[in-house]
């Protein structure tokens, strides 16, 4: 009787032992897959901030190509030697933030129009294709919700200033 019952003990000490290191190769397995998981989900964090940071970027390039097309404009304007706004679009300054400024926002070719008395250049922006930068010969820089169109003075714009 006495064996019977070392036996059973025995069995019963490496059953225990077994459930032990069962549950414990179940939890090391746990925290590496959480571990795992855990630095996917940082590295797209990280990877989301980097893209709102990029885009952050190209959308304060735009601001600056559209500052310097607005300088651009007027030298065109009275370096034409008509007083005429017309041909500013493709005038090789202006084409050249133009092609810059499609660069930053994604691919997107701005909008200019221009006539002898007034011009506009509308932009997407990077962070947001519904929101747009504006500028024109009326001296209003900003953005806005609304496309240009054929038009050559920019639509309604929030309040904004260059570098602003």
């Amino acid at each position: 009787m006495k064996n019977t019952r070392k036996g059973f003990i025995t069995q019963l000490l490496l059953i225990i032992i077994a459930l032990l290191l069962v549950g414990i190769g179940v939890y090391l397995y746990m925290q590496k897959n959480q571990a795992s998981s855990t630095a996917e989900n940082v590295n797209q964090l990280m990877q989301q901030a980097l893209s709102s940071a990029r885009a952050k970027g190209s959308d304060a390039a735009i601001e600056s190509n559209f500052s310097d097309i607005q300088t651009q404009a007027e030298l065109y304007y009275s370096e034409s030697g008509n007083n005429s706004y017309t041909g500013v679009c493709t005038s090789s300054e202006i084409a050249n933030d133009l092609a810059s400024i499609q660069t930053e926002n994604g691919g997107t070719a701005p909008t200019c129009n221009s006539s002898a008395k007034a011009y506009a250049v509308v932009s997407p922006l990077a962070t947001d294709n519904t929101k747009f930068w504006c500028v024109d010969s009326a001296d209003n820089f900003g953005k806005t919700t609304t496309p240009l169109g054929a038009n050559t003075v920019c639509p309604t714009l929030s309040t904004t200033t260059p570098g602003s």
